[in-house]
């Protein structure tokens, strides 16, 4: 039976959607970029940072210094003056280097839906869904890193770290491990936290139907895995090791009993409830419809995360859960769309 012209199946958009989500693509991730950068200041020097001066553990994450480093000979007082008549509501701030991390935050939330409309569209078959469902990245990110009243400020690498993050859930969905170590080195040198990625990946292929008999393929693509954030780690720790480290940022600085004391503060509360959009209390209590199962005992790496940043996190920094997005968005997502399902089921029985 062909289709009607400008419909389409479940598992593809019709031209005028497809153009639709394009549009909508470009207006939501320029707005997001824009907002990034004009409403936040950098925490870091970026010309130390770009030169690897800055202060450990923050240098270590250097992939995007080296780009800034690499687009360093951008800088021209003319093209700054050009910059301030096109984008005068970016400030009088606005330079070459902060036009970079512009271009670095539109690729990387850009990537990180289309990214994310793919792995939905693995979980669910459903190209329309998917395609507005996986808005759900900027709508959490907004929180995480504009929205919030809480620490506000920019550090480089953490929109490239959700990106990261989202190609290696969808490599994780489709089970494409030997794909997933080069993205985990590459990873390593923009964050630690791709570390996160292996524990995914354990967690996913083990509670898969079938799995626990190829316990020995899992544990070697993680060692895999493990191997090449460990070199990395070892590369940019040879590089900026000897960089002095920013104060309260030694491995021995726990921060358990200053984040309990924050989470007892009522003040606080709003910004906790906020992570994920608020979206968190959703996904705990509706748990039964994120399937597959693989899927849902995904929420132990949350809580891990969780338990492992009350030591080592700042709370109230809520950035710091930024990485998770692309978990949740998906989590979130799949949840939407069992439930709207089940409706539509039980509305074509009534």
């Amino acid at each position: 039976m062909s289709e009607a012209p400008g419909q389409c199946g479940r598992n593809r958009l019709s031209r005028r959607q497809g153009l639709t989500f394009l549009a909508a693509l470009l207006l939501v991730t320029s707005h997001f970029s824009l907002a990034y950068i004009s409403d936040t200041a950098p925490f870091l020097s970026l010309r130390a940072f770009a030169a690897g001066l800055e202060s450990q553990p923050f240098q270590e994450r250097a992939l995007t210094g080296w780009l800034l480093r690499a687009t360093g000979r951008l800088d021209s007082p003319e093209l700054e003056v050009e910059l301030h008549r096109l984008l005068p509501a970016m400030g009088s701030a606005f330079n070459e280097t902060t036009l970079v991390l512009l271009v670095v935050a539109w690729l990387s939330m850009a990537a990180s839906v289309v990214i994310t409309r793919e792995t939905l569209m693995n979980l669910t078959g459903d190209a329309l869904f998917s395609s507005w469902a996986a808005f759900l990245v900027p709508y959490m990110a907004y929180f995480t890193y504009i929205l919030n009243f809480g620490p506000h400020f920019l550090l480089p690498y953490d929109l490239p770290s959700l990106f990261f993050f989202c190609a290696g859930l969808y490599l994780l969905v489709i089970r494409r491990p030997l794909q997933l170590i080069p993205l985990i080195a590459i990873a390593t040198l923009n964050r630690e936290t791709s570390l996160f990625l292996i524990v995914f990946y354990v967690v996913f292929e083990l509670s898969r139907p079938g799995e626990r008999n190829k316990r020995g393929a899992v544990f070697a693509h993680a060692a895999g895995m493990l191997a090449a954030w460990v070199a990395m780690r070892l590369v940019v720790l040879h590089l900026y090791g000897h960089n002095p480290v920013a104060g309260a940022s030694g491995i021995a600085d726990l921060k358990l009993r200053q984040n309990l004391g924050f989470l007892v503060k009522p003040q606080h509360w709003p910004a906790f409830a906020s992570i994920f959009g608020f979206s968190l209390p959703v996904v705990l209590v509706c748990q039964r419809w994120l399937q597959p199962n693989y899927l849902r005992r995904g929420m132990m790496v949350v809580a891990m995360w969780f338990v492992l940043m009350l030591f080592v996190g700042v709370l109230i920094e809520i950035r710091i859960f930024g990485e998770l997005i692309s978990y949740m968005s998906v989590a979130l997502g799949v949840i939407l769309y069992r439930r709207l399902s089940l409706r539509d089921d039980a509305a074509i029985a009534a």
